[in-house]
């Protein structure tokens, strides 16, 4: 993601994103980062996230570890859960609609039509 877009998410979630250096994933995927983000900030005040990512194509998004005595973990990668399934929905590049594709080389990304003719990947998922 640019630095712009990490810079407007770290003020957004300054103790969320905290430890985040830079956050793995394209600039289409700003909506769902800061969809997940704020989920996480209202439902857990006190979690920190250690990396956001773009994984087989889909957003990772990893909490850091630690001793979080009044939260429960289910509820936490649950939540997380259902922001990645979004994901494979949003093109990474675009923002618009995408579908999870291969570039026949196991690299997968979720892309719309265009992205996905212009970066070579032409197998949908």
């Amino acid at each position: 993601m640019n630095p712009n877009n990490v810079k407007k998410l770290k003020k957004k979630f300054p103790k969320l994103l905290a430890e985040i250096e830079n956050i793995w994933c394209g600039d289409g995927w700003y909506g769902v980062v800061y969809g997940v983000c704020n989920d996480l900030q209202k439902k857990f005040p006190k979690i920190k996230l250690a990396e956001i990512k773009e994984k087989f194509g889909r957003l990772t998004v990893i909490p850091k570890s630690g001793t979080y005595p009044d939260i429960k973990k289910e509820e936490v990668w649950e939540l997380i859960e259902l922001h990645s399934n979004l994901s494979i929905t949003v093109c990474e590049e675009t923002g618009g609609m995408g579908s999870l594709r291969a570039n026949g080389r196991d690299v997968m990304k979720t892309l719309c039509d265009s992205s996905a003719v212009l970066l070579g990947f032409y197998q949908k998922l």
